[in-house]
């Protein structure tokens, strides 16, 4: 099992590894090799890659992302949180930021 803190531009993974993603929200995952299975904390869906495809990771927490017959991935830290995963705490205190540049 591997485990990374933060996203890095090209992560192999084994035949049977799996790789743990924490603080993965908004990280941008590209499949170039292999077949790919996310799942995320806190959700129910589960995610398959195929050649080409792409998924941003949407959910806080710890992604396990899995390769039964060995993968290449690429992929990139997004800059910010996708705006509409935001907690709606998080989303006050940027308006409260964004309009009282004082209180930072």
């Amino acid at each position: 099992m591997k485990m990374i803190a933060k996203a890095c531009a090209l992560v192999e993974i084994a035949p049977g590894q799996i790789l743990l993603v924490s603080d993965a929200l908004g990280t941008h995952v590209c499949y170039t090799r292999g077949g790919v299975w996310i799942t995320q904390a806190d959700d129910t869906r589960d995610i398959v890659l195929r050649p080409g495809e792409a998924f941003v990771l949407d959910r806080k927490g710890t992604a396990v992302i899995s390769a039964p017959r060995g993968a290449t991935l690429r992929m990139e830290e997004a800059p910010e949180a996708p705006r509409a995963m935001r907690t709606w705490a998080e989303r006050w205190t940027a308006l409260v930021q964004h309009r009282l540049p004082r209180f930072q």
